[in-house]
């Protein structure tokens, strides 16, 4: 149980230290398809792949060596458990930077580029309210869904259904996003980026022909980029209500991960658990 709430750690640092870069990979990509299908794809992968680890770690006495072969003092099984780990938190860091690339792209991107002129039948509104319905009636189904799976039969099962649901939805994904980028001139049209945004032309020529080769050179000037979109963030107008709304996360509430961790470790049933997410989905969804 300890391993959970540290790969959620290590998937959170991740995020903190390359959220930006998957952003700036995503607006600055001219073609909105090739961009959607990569994050799909590589999230899937990561997904199925570590779903697949997943069912060695849950159970390793039937595919792993007893615990009496040994390499440098210590058990082989032990040695190969955490060699799969690792593993798994590379594949959880993918699948959450390709998550975030994901939304980004299709929320911040498709949804902003195909939505109807404000009051037309498919506006901004209406479409960010049909996503959000979508997007709250999968949390509902999911955990219930797989609890049961996990009560009939055992979490070994439980693994290889989240990997199956994963690959049998990843075709599913890419006919449906290529579908409607066919049927949506504005979203076929290639995408304006804008490749520098230094105002001084002056500056811009220097940044050009003075790029840092060395290592802290190039150190200096990504911890510049870094501090000047924080500058960007606090000077628009937004910063304030998306802070706030990033703010609810931090409740020891919160369904992450840790907090289901420490539910079951503490004593509460699989079923209760998921019948409280599921309850928390239902008050979402009505409101």
């Amino acid at each position: 149980m300890l391993t959970h709430p540290f790969r959620g750690i290590v998937r959170t640092l991740a995020s903190i230290c390359f959220s930006s870069m998957v952003g700036r990979w995503v607006d600055h990509s001219p073609n909105r398809l090739k961009t959607l299908l990569a994050t799909i794809s590589v999230n899937r992968f990561a997904v199925i792949a570590a779903s697949v680890l997943w069912f060695f770690i849950v159970q390793p006495n039937t595919v792993l060596p007893k615990d009496g072969a040994s390499f440098g003092g210590l058990p082989l099984t032990s040695i190969i458990k955490g060699g799969v780990f690792s593993l798994i938190l590379i594949l959880g860091i993918l699948e959450g930077l390709s998550g975030s690339g994901n939304m980004l792209s299709m929320e911040r991107d498709w949804v902003v580029t195909a939505a109807a002129p404000d009051g037309g039948s498919y506006d901004l509104t209406h479409l960010n309210s049909a996503i959000r319905r979508i997007d709250l009636i999968c949390k509902l189904i999911a955990p219930i869904l797989i609890s049961i799976i996990v009560s009939v039969t055992n979490t070994k099962i439980g693994v290889l259904a989240v990997g199956g649901m994963s690959a049998a939805s990843w075709a599913t994904e890419l006919l449906c996003a290529r579908r409607v980028w066919n049927r949506n001139p504005r979203l076929k049209a290639p995408k304006i980026v804008r490749t520098q945004t230094v105002l001084d032309e002056s500056t811009e020529y220097s940044i050009q022909d003075n790029r840092p080769r060395n290592f802290f050179g190039r150190f200096s000037e990504g911890f510049g980029r870094y501090v000047q979109d924080f500058k960007n963030y606090f000077s628009s107008a937004v910063w304030t209500p998306s802070l706030a709304l990033s703010l609810l996360h931090i409740s020891a509430l919160t369904y992450s991960g840790t907090f289901i961790t420490y539910l079951l470790n503490a004593g509460f049933s699989l079923d209760l658990i998921t019948f409280a997410r599921a309850a928390g989905s239902v008050v979402e969804i009505s409101s």
